[in-house]
């Protein structure tokens, strides 16, 4: 699994193709990079499709901090692009001037 199909849960907010709900592996490396808060966000909202006030609600927390998790797992995913990008461009480079 590539880093770019997590990054296409928390854009696009779909399940990469190929994957299931229940591939636990997978969804072990996407908990592993987000906060506590921030998985449960993907967890409810994602996995569970729950809306959004359920989670506050469950949670004790107003729906805005339930939003304020999601926008901040979103960008983890966005951060997390970005170093790819940087990585492959530094490759890239290498390749070209070594070539």
């Amino acid at each position: 699994m590539a880093i770019a199909d997590f990054q296409l849960i928390f854009i696009e907010l779909v399940v990469p193709s190929g994957v299931a709900i229940a591939d636990d592996a997978f969804w072990d490396r996407v908990k592993s990079k987000l906060t506590a808060n921030q998985w449960k966000w993907v967890q409810y909202h994602i996995i569970e499709d729950m809306r959004l006030p359920e989670i506050a609600r469950q949670e004790g927390v107003s729906a805005e901090a339930v939003k304020s998790w999601g926008r901040e797992a979103r960008r983890s995913g966005s951060a997390n692009r970005k170093k790819q990008r940087k990585r492959c461009v530094t490759r890239l480079l290498a390749k070209y001037r070594s070539g």
